[in-house]
């Protein structure tokens, strides 16, 4: 535990007088604070749910103005305007994180009855989507039609899509980070961020058309993909940016297609693992491939598990002048167990 000098509470006056019970300043504190320590997406997170309280209610707010009340009709904003479980416990949260370290700095005083205890803050179980073969297929046809008149910005994220999906179900942030220096030859290596499992992905030809497409847009940058652009700004900001942007994109070319159902980066992950299973591809294999599992590196295991890669992209992957018709279909076989996606 932390020993307070006298030093650190005239630090805490001086900062309560400053703050004088606004909600605004006291957040902007704590976000300042959070960058200092390194903390810069929980600081963003800070200040993206005060503006969002904010702009609810007109103007700024003192801390002692929070109250159930307040929240449980902010609450009720929230679902009008379409937000789900997740996202309205995340500005719930977070806000309930900036209102507890107020009154742990007595510049509230503590209610009997939290602010928060009639709002949602879990987590809510969200069903992970695929995509049907059908609709893959779709994607892939669509990345041929180069004289159609689809906007760069939208043939980017479905050949962002298309990539992540031919490369195992690569999770966008790893896309986002891949550095030129990852890849050598025909092969990308990379550590996953979120586990820091090393992953070794063979690129074969649909991969190869899209890293082709974006070598222009890259050019004189580190990184493969056009998503951290500006060497002068923070990279985790523009990954979280890059983000927001190819998910509103994939929603407008799954309109195009008259696809129906929520898309997003995470569904070419999704995708993967449900069309390598209904391809009777053994549960070991298709964890491998989606970077869970550390198997032995073996060169046959690494050559068995490209060639299920290639067979997963083979799936969905129409030539151009495919012959019109119902879609090739992998064979349906019973697997018997999930896949973490």
């Amino acid at each position: 535990m932390r020993n307070y000098g006298i030093n650190d509470i005239v630090d805490k006056l001086r900062s309560a007088v400053q703050v004088g019970g606004s909600l605004v300043r006291y957040a902007e504190k704590l976000a300042v604070e959070l960058e200092h320590d390194g903390f810069g997406r929980t600081a963003r997170a800070y200040r993206t749910a005060v503006r969002r309280l904010v702009d609810f209610c007109g103007e700024d707010l003192r801390l002692e103005q929070i109250n159930s009340s307040l929240m449980g009709d902010f609450q009720k904003h929230l679902k009008k305007q379409g937000l789900n479980l997740n996202s309205i416990s995340f500005y719930m949260r977070t806000l309930r994180s900036i209102y507890n370290k107020a009154v742990a700095e007595k510049i509230v005083t503590e209610r009997t009855v939290s602010p928060f205890s009639t709002t949602y803050t879990g987590v809510a179980t969200v069903k992970k989507m695929a995509l049907s073969q059908d609709e893959l297929q779709q994607l892939a046809a669509l990345e041929f039609d180069v004289e159609g008149e689809m906007p760069l910005a939208l043939r980017n994220a479905l050949a962002i899509f298309l990539f992540c999906y031919h490369a195992r179900g690569m999770s966008f942030v790893d896309m986002a980070f891949l550095k030129k220096s990852d890849r050598e030859g025909d092969v990308i290596r990379y550590a996953r961020r979120k586990t820091e499992q090393l992953v070794e992905v063979v690129v074969h030809e649909p991969m190869r058309r899209i890293l082709e497409w974006f070598e222009p847009q890259v050019e004189g940058s580190e990184y493969l993909f056009p998503v951290i652009v500006d060497s002068r700004k923070n990279p985790m900001l523009q990954y979280e940016n890059g983000l927001r942007l190819q998910n509103e994109r994939l929603k407008r070319v799954a309109k195009l297609l008259g696809i129906n159902k929520r898309f997003s980066t995470q569904d070419a992950r999704h995708s993967w693992a449900t069309v390598a299973q209904s391809a009777g591809l053994p549960i070991d294999l298709i964890s491998e491939g989606l970077g869970y599992q550390s198997h032995k590196k073996t060169k046959e295991y690494l050559n068995s598990l490209d060639d299920a890669s290639r067979l997963v992209s083979d799936a969905v992957v129409a030539p151009p002048k495919r012959p019109r018709g119902r879609p090739r279909k992998l064979p349906d076989v019973a697997v018997g167990n999930s896949v973490r996606v």
